[in-house]
């Protein structure tokens, strides 16, 4: 069994964790990511549960993200699937941001689509004129740097 404890300054968030991930406790505010993340792993099929099989569940691979186990830049080429990668990326940067009092808006970026009509609808009369469309822009962090003491992650659309 793996386990840590995190603390959030400001936020006065405790979050315990022991694997099985099923065994987490959290107190005090609860990132948004995580209860998302909590959802979706507590529908999932036991198959995609089970121990190490080939690939390890998320909530294992969180356990070795928090734990420095394993480096999220390295997610696409360990979990051999982009998408999940960029799921568990989020919660992780959201749950190690929370648990230094920070905030983040990683989790208002769409993964995989787009909502046209609230798009369309928010830049119109606004930033642009006679709208025919939007050029998808892959957003990345880099960080942490140090900028006034604080260890920061900065988003960087490429």
């Amino acid at each position: 069994y793996f386990a840590s404890r995190i603390r959030g300054r400001s936020l006065g968030m405790t979050l315990q964790t022991r694997l099985p991930w099923t065994q987490l406790q959290i107190s005090g505010p609860v990132p948004r990511a995580y209860r998302q993340f909590r959802h979706v792993t507590s529908q999932a099929s036991p198959a995609e549960n089970e121990g190490e099989k080939a690939v390890a569940s998320d909530a294992e691979v969180m356990s070795q993200l928090l734990s420095g186990q394993l480096s999220h830049h390295r997610l696409e080429s360990e979990l051999k699937d982009p998408e999940r990668a960029v799921r568990v990326r989020r919660l992780f940067l959201e749950t190690q941001a929370a648990s230094e009092g920070r905030s983040t808006a990683v989790g208002q970026l769409p993964i995989n689509r787009l909502d046209g009509q609230q798009f369309y609808t928010s830049v119109l009369g606004s930033n642009c004129e006679n709208v025919v469309g939007f050029v998808p822009l892959p957003v990345g962090v880099v960080g942490p740097l140090l900028l006034d003491g604080q260890s920061l992650t900065v988003p960087l659309a490429t």
